[in-house]
């Protein structure tokens, strides 16, 4: 399986809200590849707007390798479910 890790706010060119729109139009392949949306950001609305944007899972920074491996650093698993 495919994963991809996306930057929610990125301050030149599309950011990850824009790219995750693109991956999910280009073909049925990209249905399926495992989108999780990073930021630094715990509000509501990004959660919101990953889970509206078809993301897999969201998860705050900063996060180190152990945190990620173990989970600890996920706000939100399974948006897209």
């Amino acid at each position: 399986m495919a994963r991809l890790m996306l930057n929610l706010q990125i301050t030149r060119g599309p950011d990850g809200f824009d790219v995750s729109i693109l991956i999910r139009q280009q073909s049925k392949i990209n249905q399926t590849t495992h989108i999780l949306a990073v930021t630094a950001h715990n509000e509501h609305e990004y959660s919101e707007n990953a889970k509206s944007q078809k993301m897999d899972d969201y998860f705050t920074q900063p996060c180190t390798a152990e945190d990620a491996k173990s989970n600890q650093c996920f706000y939100y698993t399974g948006l897209a479910s």
